[in-house]
């Protein structure tokens, strides 16, 4: 099983970030700018046990997945696993703790496995999970230069 994790101290306040990176209306900001993505079903309403599909584009094709929400604890976690889609499991777990009282530690943490077997044991090994993590370490970056506002 794969596993990716990768933090950043945001300058914002702890409840200010858990707002912004759970307001899905925002992931245009966030992605990898290779990337697109849509709610093909609607923006969903987070809380545990919310259901929604979400639409990648990737190079020219489209991956449809649907995803569930494990976890909802305002302020602390969010996180969220592939029910159907391209990876054989998918779990984002988002962490948030309070480094003072104007910056928030945000922690992102994938685990997940590739399906196809071997095959998709060496795509993981060569390049899967290196993608995975500067996708995440940019979204890190947006989420940060959301909060320093003009330079």
């Amino acid at each position: 099983m794969g596993h990716v994790q990768v933090s950043r101290l945001i300058p914002a306040r702890q409840g200010d970030v858990f707002r912004y990176v759970t307001d899905l209306s925002n992931i245009s900001e966030w992605l990898d700018p290779s990337m697109d993505a849509d709610f093909p079903s609607g923006l969903p309403i987070l809380r545990p046990a919310t259901e929604f599909e979400l639409a990648f584009t990737r190079f020219g094709r489209t991956v449809t997945g649907r995803f569930r929400v494990d976890e909802y604890k305002p302020r602390d976690l969010f996180s969220y696993r592939q029910m159907s889609g391209f990876f054989k499991t998918w779990v984002h777990t988002q962490l948030l703790s309070a480094h003072d009282e104007k910056t928030t530690l945000l922690t992102d943490v994938v685990e997940f496995k590739m399906p196809y077997g071997l095959l998709g044991a060496l795509a993981d090994d060569l390049f899967v999970s290196r993608d995975i993590e500067r996708m995440l370490k940019h979204r890190l970056q947006k989420v940060e230069e959301r909060f320093l506002g003009p330079a």
